[in-house]
């Protein structure tokens, strides 16, 4: 059996420029070259291997997550594209962020989470290319939420905004 090539994006601007109505239009976003870093940031010449591999199974996950995948759950199908959207969020990770845990309610709704020892992050893909997101620091009390956040306009800058004190108790972890 031949192994198919990742699909061109050679025409997409960006993964919201996409149309997903397939599963194939899924591994084309999920193959797209990383968007240029934010100005201002350093990003690494190339993510370590270890990292690229564990986004690579939370996007075959995701994947499975589409209408009629035959890996898929047939009562519970997710939007395509909120499945996007989730791609979209996870390949703006860099690789100072921990990956998330995925989650999928009885309807199909797609979220994400960390939890560590000091910090909890929930986001929710609320669908219409919109994320939600809250926060908690155990040790102040601290709380965050936000609502209504563009999914195209999530990037590392944000990223490490929002979710920074996680990179910071994992690397002292380390």
């Amino acid at each position: 059996m031949e192994s198919a090539a990742p699909p061109s994006t050679a025409a997409c601007a960006s993964p919201s420029d996409m149309r997903l109505n397939s599963r194939s239009s899924l591994a084309a976003l999920m193959f797209m070259p990383p968007a240029a870093p934010t100005a201002g940031l350093v990003a690494p010449a190339m993510l370590p291997l270890v990292f690229t591999s564990l986004k690579e199974a939370l996007f075959a996950e995701l994947e499975s997550y589409a209408p009629g995948h035959p890996a898929g759950d047939p009562g519970i199908a997710s939007s395509v594209d909120d499945i996007a959207a989730a791609i979209s969020l996870i390949r703006a990770l860099p690789s100072g962020i921990p990956l998330p845990v995925l989650m999928r309610n009885d309807e199909g709704r797609l979220g994400m989470y960390w939890d560590n020892d000091d910090v909890y992050v929930d986001i929710d893909i609320d669908g219409g290319g919109t994320l939600s997101l809250f926060s908690r620091m155990r040790s102040s009390g601290a709380e965050q939420f936000l609502r209504g956040v563009a999914v195209d306009q999530v990037d590392a800058a944000w990223a490490y905004l929002h979710l920074g004190a996680l990179a910071g108790q994992y690397a002292a972890a380390a």
